[in-house]
């Protein structure tokens, strides 16, 4: 192996790493794009390695992972996670399996077990797991045609995608549509903050199954165009539970929202209040204010969101344009992190109800936005519905706008990485392999101009995990070299991982990369022809989000960056 591989290879227990992925107790700084080579189960890991005593101890730490779903959230409930220790777990493993005699002997026991591929029919079920779902749910699984499965951790994936590229002979790129993650996503969210409605952020994911799904579930809808309000209107929902969430609409989009009687709509300006008075004069109109987590992935606050000094001018240019004011918004950012930006976010809204109430306006809606991550830990806990940032949104509703006073108010809020995140797994076939002296190049069947626009976008950082081709022999060199992995377009800044350290793959394998489902196929474009914006979709159910059988990964990341989570079930 290269002499600096050491500096890029980590073997380390998945559900620790998950753990800390999922409770920020490792810094987006810290995060890196990169492939997980090989995982071996943890129990025969430690039988080889002869683990015992204390470094067995150090592989089955507890760090306070929620493993339930907590009810109604409030801030004396958030569970304490000591992200100190588990950052310095993370440390200790890492030190325990460096050097290029463990990562060979990693590898050896990995990439050398020769598996028959189990057949698809073997690993799935016609009949549905999730009973308890509600009986109008339960009919988009069967529209859908999902195939039931046990399990959906990116152990569990990897075989079924085995299984299947298989049996239907593919060689392109198709994800794996988990109806399951979504159901339980809504159940999580409703069970931490009963009072809020999701209306679902369609431009996140225009998948007609997630609509679908949600929209079985109650759910509402932000849309930001005609196109998005008419996919939510074919599936069946109605009108009133839609929200046209865009501060800035292109005047046909609002003369559309009028013809389809959407009346929900933002502003945060005097110029959208007079189009929407020229256009739409009926519309139910939302205040949009500015409130920024400053810790959040990306901020709105640039662009959009009123000012607390500008609320009473532009609610008397509501007053004097004879328009309806019916609510407020606000977004604190993508991926938010603060429990307390919520909180705030939700105070400065009072601030514009009392002030719209001077004004004559009956208010009756609170918009929370976005910014909500949907990330599943190691039990299969949604860990930030058990966070501070559902018991922040609990207390400030409760201390603001208790139920007593505001007798007649919807809450809802905008999520859109929150469920398509963990709905879909991308699966990318190697085409093309390029062997020099000092790396090798591979071409996969997306990249920047498909799903991986989420690089440029939405600064996403691709962690994948290593799929050997099923009709192709077993992977036996553990001769690692440094690796890049280009997308399949003829453009050389098409570009997925750079400088990794990977074993010698051939046409034929797989990379899989497990819960890719936000901000990824919305995006994607048919560039040069390759059609990585229209691929194949199966349709699953799981019973339960992570793998059943503990493991041990060995993660490979790019060159002189620090180790990062994998993101996965």
């Amino acid at each position: 192996m290269l002499k600096d591989s050491s500096s890029s290879l980590w073997v380390v227990d998945h559900d620790l790493e998950q753990d800390a992925y999922v409770s920020n107790a490792i810094s987006e700084e810290y995060m890196a794009a990169g492939i997980v080579v090989a995982a071996v189960d943890k129990e025969e890991f430690q039988k080889l390695h002869g683990i015992d005593g204390e470094l067995k101890k150090s592989l089955e730490t507890d760090v306070g992972v929620p493993e339930e779903q907590a009810e109604e959230i409030t801030l004396a409930d958030v569970p304490e996670m000591d992200l100190i220790q588990m950052k310095k777990y993370l440390d200790e493993q890492y030190d325990m399996f460096e050097g290029d005699d463990n990562i060979g002997s990693f590898l050896a026991q990995a990439l050398t077990v020769d598996e028959d591929v189990s057949k698809i029919e073997t690993l799935t079920s016609a009949e549905s797991y999730n009973l308890t779902a509600p009986p109008a749910v339960i009919e988009v699984f069967h529209k859908y045609k999902c195939k039931s499965i046990k399990t959906g951790g990116p152990l569990a994936i990897k075989e079924l995608a085995a299984a299947y590229i298989a049996k239907e002979e593919i060689d392109d790129s198709f994800y794996i549509f988990d109806i399951g993650n979504v159901q339980r996503l809504y159940e999580a969210w409703h069970t931490a903050m009963p009072r809020v409605t999701p209306f679902y952020a369609v431009k996140c994911s225009p998948m007609p199954a997630v609509v679908d799904v949600l929209a079985a579930n109650g759910c509402g809808f932000d849309c930001a165009s005609a196109v998005e309000i008419q996919l939510v209107l074919d599936a069946g929902v109605s009108s009133d539970r839609i929200i046209f969430a865009h501060p800035a609409k292109r005047p046909s989009d609002i003369r559309f929202a009028a013809e389809k009687d959407v009346k929900l709509t933002t502003f945060d300006s005097v110029i959208e209040l007079e189009k929407i008075a020229k256009w739409h004069p009926s519309s139910d109109c939302v205040m949009r204010i500015r409130a920024d987590d400053p810790n959040a992935g990306i901020s709105f606050g640039i662009k959009y969101g009123a000012n607390p000094d500008e609320y009473e001018i532009l609610l008397q240019a509501a007053v004097n344009l004879k328009l309806n004011v019916v609510g407020v918004s606000f977004h604190v950012g993508s991926l938010a992190r603060s429990g307390g930006a919520f909180y705030e976010a939700i105070k400065l809204a009072r601030n514009a109800f009392d002030i719209a109430g001077t004004l004559g306006f009956k208010m009756r809606l609170l918009d929370l936005g976005g910014g909500f991550t949907g990330r599943f830990n190691s039990n299969g806990v949604v860990q930030s519905m058990v966070g501070d940032i559902p018991a922040n949104i609990n207390e400030a509703l409760d201390e603001f706008f208790g139920e007593s006073q505001f007798t007649e108010l919807q809450v809802i809020a905008e999520p859109g990485r929150y469920f398509a995140e963990a709905s879909m797994h991308l699966l990318c076939h190697i085409h093309s392999v390029r062997n020099r002296t000092d790396v090798c190049d591979y071409l996969i069947s997306d990249g920047l101009y498909g799903s991986f626009n989420c690089v440029v976008y939405d600064g996403a950082k691709p962690r994948a995990w290593l799929l050997p081709g099923p009709s192709l022999a077993p992977l036996e060199d553990t001769h690692l070299q440094r690796s890049t992995v280009f997308g399949p377009t003829c453009d050389s800044m098409d570009c997925v991982f750079k400088d990794v350290m990977l074993p010698q793959l051939r046409v034929g394998d797989w990379f899989l990369f497990p819960h890719f489902g936000a901000y990824t196929l919305a995006g994607a474009t048919n560039f040069n022809g390759i059609q990585s914006a229209c691929p194949t979709i199966l349709y699953v159910e799981s019973a339960a989000s992570v793998d059943e059988d503990e493991s041990i990964i060995m993660w490979a990341c790019e060159m002189e960056k620090p180790p990062s989570a994998i993101v996965a079930g």
